[in-house]
């Protein structure tokens, strides 16, 4: 994978895929094939920027896509891949920037939506 410029990630046999993870660590551009994924970060992350996603019913022009991507472009999207590869993973101890951190980001806009109240009783 890390001699590979692009890599497979079609849709698992669940709502997320681990070759994409595996293709960010190796650096190689994942190419996701599946409509209905949803990944981690959407809110704060671009993910077109150093990522591919071809819908699945266009599976058969998948070749001339990633014909279709420059070298240069090619080599941006690695060099943007570079800057959030570590979002995807748990350091120890956590670092700012890693997994830990991204989770307690993506936590912390989910809290602000929320209205605080008073008036809120549980029992």
């Amino acid at each position: 994978m890390t001699q590979s410029v692009f890599c497979l990630c079609p849709l698992g046999w669940t709502p997320w895929t681990l070759r994409f993870y595996q293709a960010i660590m190796a650096r190689c551009i994942p190419v996701v094939i599946a409509d209905n994924i949803e990944f981690p970060w959407e809110n704060f992350l671009d993910y077109s920027q150093f990522s591919l996603k071809i819908p699945e019913n266009q599976i058969d022009s998948i070749v001339s896509v990633m014909r279709g991507i420059s070298a240069k472009e090619r080599e941006r999207k690695r060099q943007e891949m570079e800057k959030v590869w570590m979002m995807f993973t748990y350091q120890r101890p956590p670092q700012p920037g890693d997994a830990f951190f991204s989770v307690l980001r993506e936590l912390t806009s989910k809290i602000r939506r929320f209205k605080t109240s008073s008036s809120h009783v549980w029992t």
